[in-house]
């Protein structure tokens, strides 16, 4: 993930291609490409292969939470909520998971769930900073980022 890392999309997603093509039983690959795929604007994509990862490791939070994601890149707030409130259901603080919550509750104007999330978030992780969140991000719409802060902004986070 290092290419990623250097926002270098199209090798990372080679790479995790590759990886897949290594280890077809691979859950780690599948989320990796997943994640790679929803960040670099392929969202329906991604749903698919983040959904093989769940299928390959079930228990694994970390790739729940990737499908969960691909969920909140695609738009598609009903699916990903869901797996959020799974997620959370096993592991109240999950920080990926109460992003996902507070982005889609401000979207979908649930002013009042959204700033109960983000109160979490600055429960889980008190110096949380948007600014550095998006620094830290690898998102390559940066106008999805920014729409993305403004919800963390509408549920009280600085």
């Amino acid at each position: 993930m290092g290419l990623f890392a250097k926002k270098q999309h199209d090798q990372a997603q080679t790479e995790m291609e590759r990886a897949i093509t290594l280890n077809p039983n691979f859950a780690g690959g599948y989320q990796g490409l997943s994640f790679v795929l929803h960040s670099s604007g392929k969202a329906q994509e991604a749903i698919p292969i983040a959904a093989k990862a769940v299928r390959l490791d079930p228990q694994n939070l970390n790739v729940l939470n990737g499908l969960g994601q691909a969920y909140v890149s695609a738009g598609q707030y009903e699916e990903a909520s869901a797996i959020f409130k799974k997620i959370l259901a096993r592991n109240p603080d999950d920080w990926a998971a109460r992003w996902g919550l507070v982005v889609i509750y401000s979207e979908s104007g649930r002013e009042r769930e959204a700033k109960a999330e983000g109160a979490e978030i600055l429960r889980i992780t008190p110096n949380f900073s948007i600014e550095e969140w998006k620094r830290k991000t690898f998102y390559k719409d940066q106008a999805k980022v920014e729409r993305w802060a403004a919800a963390l902004r509408k549920a009280g986070l600085k």
